[in-house]
């Protein structure tokens, strides 16, 4: 099952914080996977680490920590944040049954919307199939924006097979699909 490398969920990266870690996924980690961080991961655990020091300084400066060794020995650049990413986010945003997936609703009113839709763009933009243990959000998005691959190491199961593609010229504009695009 080796893949080049994966673009790290949120929740893949946090298990590397865990004193015990699920053991399928702390099994994943020993066969070495490349795992590859990006702004939305980075972000979403920024915002952890600050409403954590807010009520839990202690802990807060113990993730402070955990994350910046994380950074310093990551070991890779992470993916860039193109305007062909930014692009395909818009349009994902513009689909009304991914709504759900960036915009604050009721039921999400006390934690901020997260970063699926972005980590998305980004391993279509960059063709590097998703490690994730939160499947369900990443396959309502590929039903809509077909992903290069999503895999959860919990189950050793790929919920989207990986298949890569050749990698489109960089410069050329995303076209807008007809009922997405401006009237």
């Amino acid at each position: 099952m080796h893949v080049c490398s994966f673009l790290a969920d949120t929740n893949i990266i946090s298990e590397t914080y865990k004193p015990k870690q699920h053991p399928a996924i702390e099994k994943w980690f020993l066969e070495r996977p490349e795992l590859i961080l990006c702004y939305p991961v980075v972000l979403e655990i920024e915002m952890g680490i600050a409403i954590k020091s807010r009520y839990d300084p202690v802990a807060g400066e113990r993730l402070r920590n955990w994350l910046d060794r994380l950074l310093h020995t990551s070991g890779h650049a992470p993916l860039e944040m193109t305007f062909a990413a930014a692009h395909l986010q818009a349009r994902m945003m513009e689909v009304p049954a991914l709504r759900s997936l960036w915009k604050i609703t009721d039921s999400k009113r006390l934690r901020p919307p997260g970063q699926d839709l972005a980590i998305a763009a980004l391993s279509i933009e960059h063709q590097r199939p998703i490690a994730t243990v939160n499947t369900r959000d990443f396959m309502l998005i590929n039903d809509y924006f077909p992903l290069p691959g999503v895999f959860d190491p919990s189950h050793q199961l790929w919920n989207v097979a990986h298949k890569p593609k050749s990698r489109r010229r960089r410069g050329m504009p995303l076209q807008p699909t007809p009922e997405l695009a401006p009237a």
